[in-house]
């Protein structure tokens, strides 16, 4: 599949984008406005400022670098600090940087494709541009975050998929100390929640809030999922350093045999212009009923599935949220997957807090129910025909910044840390990792590095993704 280009210069705000690129012959064939797109792409919005638009032609198309351009750097309030207003923020879309792929032919090829590109600057690990809120002001390296009224939050341009990572945040400002005549009219002052996040989790509220993500507080030292706190470690605040850790297993292939494995790499994205910039426009992954459930009443939640279990075939069928079998009752609730031995712990100037949080939920999407669409059903699943069920590459556990008022931080993704964790590090090591190191020395040895500085991921990530660009281009 080709991704080829859709303009900017025709918006409708409620319109959505393709499922996926539209097949195209490399030989240059008639021109026939049915080879092209039919979608446009929604306007982004969320706060994010905008810019009248102008009908005409496909906008002028970028050169072959693999970098875009830096935003536009617009300054607030605070010194140093920025929002930009020429990356495009959407809360149901999400953005990357797409360039020319190195291959395009304008001699034989019709439309032009696309591939992942890299924002500037390049080549490192820090916010990510387009996946944020827009209330989260920036510096031009993008390693500052800044604050503004509410709890909003930004994700990191990585996302760990396996392995054990660890990085560091300065806290400039928060614990709701440094309130001052220039912060935010707020109460409450500054503060900070740091952790890791699924794609699903919302930037308009602060790590913890749902089941998707995983936070630690700063004035009280607790740790938080489903919005439920629970005592932790030690409270942190202003000039403190505090290290993130994480810890996931080996990622699981996707069975070739099974065309509904959530596992499969299926990517669903349309190249779209926004003001001279190519970007790589798909839907969010939405919340699952599940999650949904488990946060309003984990009670519910859980009682509902032992019902299901203990299901006979007499009266197996749809259960509902209270796990009644009726006539038109939703359909059954299905378990919530965890990663085994995964692990997540935090560090404070260097102190171990110990274990926060462990078998976190899988990052990969929930298999979809076999069901047959009959008659209104046929209409309700082509509206959901651009949803993706399935892991596009993007997937996985993202470092994830929340701050409240004007609250301050800055990252440190590495190699060089302030307070690194010994290269053995581990907070939960498993029963098969112990027994190892018993009968390995070398497993054993404490000098070699068991974790890496979050750092390296970004070359690593970058490479996935140009992958999936050339196994896309082939089919």
């Amino acid at each position: 599949m080709r991704n080829l280009l859709a303009s900017d210069e025709h918006v409708a705000p409620n319109r959505t984008p393709p499922t996926s690129s539209v097949p195209q012959k490399r030989k240059r064939a008639p021109n026939d406005a049915s080879t092209r797109s039919g979608e446009t792409t929604p306007r982004p919005e969320d706060g994010a400022p905008s810019e009248a638009r102008t009908p005409g032609s496909v906008a002028p198309l970028q050169s072959s670098t693999s970098v875009l351009k830096p935003p536009a750097f617009v300054a607030s309030h605070e010194p140093g600090y920025f929002t930009t207003n020429d990356v495009p923020q959407s809360r149901n879309y999400r953005y990357l940087p797409a360039v020319l792929s190195p291959t395009y032919d304008p001699a034989v090829d019709d439309f032009p494709y696309y591939q992942t590109g890299e924002s500037t600057p390049a080549n490192c690990v820090r916010v990510s541009w387009e996946d944020r809120s827009p209330f989260i002001r920036v510096t031009e390296d993008g390693l500052g975050l800044a604050g503004d009224k509410g709890f909003r939050s930004a994700r990191l341009n990585v996302p760990v998929r396996e392995g054990q990572w660890y990085f560091e945040i300065d806290i400039i400002k928060g614990d709701g100390n440094g309130t001052s005549s220039t912060d935010s009219p707020m109460s409450g002052g500054a503060h900070v929640r740091l952790g890791w996040a699924r794609r699903e989790s919302s930037l308009n509220g602060p790590a913890g809030l749902d089941g998707y993500s995983y936070g630690y507080r700063d004035r009280s030292g607790e740790k938080v999922t489903l919005s439920r706190p629970k005592p932790y470690g030690k409270s942190y605040g202003t000039g403190d350093t505090i290290g993130l850790y994480i810890s996931l297993p080996p990622r699981r292939e996707a069975n070739p045999n099974d065309k509904d494995d959530p596992a499969r790499i299926v990517p669903k994205r349309a190249a779209i212009q926004y003001r001279g910039s190519s970007f790589f426009e798909s839907s969010e992954y939405s919340h699952s009923k599940e999650m949904d459930t488990l946060v309003d009443n984990p009670d519910e939640f859980y009682k509902t599935l032992a019902e299901q279990s203990n299901a006979t075939p007499e009266n197996a069928g749809p259960v509902g949220r209270r796990g009644s079998r009726a006539a038109g009752a939703q359909e059954p609730l299905r378990p919530l997957p965890t990663l085994d031995n995964s692990a997540i712990s935090f560090f404070v100037n260097g102190e171990d807090q110990g274990l926060a949080f462990q078998d976190l939920f899988s990052y990969l999407q929930l298999q979809q129910p076999k069901v047959k669409a009959k008659g209104a059903a046929v209409k309700q699943n082509a509206l959901k025909e651009r949803e993706n069920h399935f892991d596009d590459g993007t997937l996985g556990y993202y470092p994830f910044i929340s701050l409240f008022g004007n609250a301050k931080v800055k990252i440190n993704a590495g190699p060089d840390f302030k307070y690194a964790p010994p290269p053995s590090y581990s907070p939960n090591p498993t029963p098969a990792q112990e027994q190892m190191s018993e009968e390995d020395p070398a497993a054993s040895d404490e000098s070699i590095p068991k974790w890496r500085p979050l750092c390296e991921r970004y070359p690593e990530y970058l490479a996935e993704l140009r992958k999936i660009d050339s196994e896309e281009e082939n089919e």
